[in-house]
């Protein structure tokens, strides 16, 4: 059984992220702009071009789901932010909301088998077959 996520929720793990833009550039929240990467490189996006293109295409739900007060993010707010987050600390937090995921998963699914599925695709490793 699939369970479909919130964007809220997903914006709530990248919120203790430092935002180490200046003043100037703060117009569009980091959580959201983060979001709207990850969501777009998880469907195929490679880039700042290709992200602000998804986001385009994505624009009406992206615009009612998350924190835009001034629209969409430019693809050089996309390439800023991604060139100044700090990896590691991009990691700890996808990686709780990974851990978050999975353990909803599990509790959804009495096999115990945490399965993620992205884009409605997902891998199942055969019992007895490795992790």
């Amino acid at each position: 059984m699939s369970k479909r996520i919130d964007l809220a929720e997903v914006v709530a793990h990248f919120e203790t992220l430092e935002d180490s833009r200046s003043s100037v550039n703060l117009r569009r929240p980091l959580p959201s702009v983060l979001v709207i990467s990850l969501l777009a490189v998880l469907a195929g996006a490679d880039g700042p071009t290709s992200i602000r293109q998804w986001a385009e295409a994505k624009q009406e739900l992206l615009l009612n789901m998350l924190s835009l007060p001034h629209g969409l993010p430019s693809r050089d707010v996309f390439r800023r932010v991604l060139m100044a987050i700090d990896p590691q600390a991009f990691q700890l937090c996808f990686v709780e909301w990974l851990k978050v995921l999975r353990q909803q998963n599990v509790n959804d699914d009495s096999s115990q088998r945490p399965i993620l599925a992205i884009d409605g695709k997902q891998v199942c490793t055969p019992t007895g077959q490795g992790g």
